[in-house]
């Protein structure tokens, strides 16, 4: 898994175990605006997003892609947001789950107008000297908090070459194919066990 620039853990990058359930616990989840790429390669408005940081039992850690907010956290359970909201709560959520959702991003941030704000939501990947992400303060789902030291997920990826904008693999300094660890299933902690151990890159 190679981890984003911007991470506060470092740049060493592993590549997880492929198709093999892995326990996870939740670190941090954080806020902030992100312009996706769109597919001719110009960027997207900025819109609020999501990114879960997860760290296994050896320190290793994940950082998920961004997940964009649900528009007025409206439901759908194929979302991202929800899927992992799911998982850490224990079980998938329901559209009656959601309406017991309850996300606490700090002062400033009452109500959907201060979380589409430009002017307050700072960049989800922050650059040097600019505002970190919003560091998300609590979430709860029927008054559980996720955000705790006790909130586990499995997370089951696929192994993938990284390629270049040819669609060439990308190689490293010793000529092999770089790999990378896609994030395909995050599952409550009761739906399996966690697997095997890391292959350092």
């Amino acid at each position: 898994m190679e981890k984003p620039q911007q991470n506060d853990f470092g740049t060493e990058s592993v590549v997880f175990p492929p198709n093999t359930p892995l326990e996870f616990t939740l670190e941090k989840i954080e806020a902030g605006l992100y312009e996706p790429f769109k597919p001719d390669g110009s960027r997207d408005q900025p819109y609020p997003h999501f990114r879960f940081t997860y760290k296994d039992a050896e320190g290793d850690i994940y950082q998920t892609q961004p997940m964009r907010f649900p528009r007025a956290f409206q439901f759908n359970e194929k979302a991202g947001f929800w899927r992992h909201i799911g998982a850490l709560f224990g079980r998938p959520l329901t559209e009656e789950d959601a309406g017991a959702v309850e996300i606490d991003l700090g002062p400033g941030f009452d109500t959907w107008e201060d979380v589409l704000s430009r002017d307050k939501m700072p960049n989800l990947f922050a650059k040097k000297d600019e505002v970190r992400p919003l560091q998300v303060r609590s979430i709860k789902v029927h008054g559980k908090e996720l955000i705790s030291s006790d909130s586990k997920v499995l997370l089951m990826f696929s192994t993938q070459k990284k390629k270049d904008k040819d669609g060439k693999p990308k190689r490293d300094s010793n000529g092999d194919e770089i790999e990378y660890s896609k994030l395909e299933s995050v599952f409550p902690i009761s739906s399996g066990e966690s697997g095997k151990k890391k292959r350092p890159v």
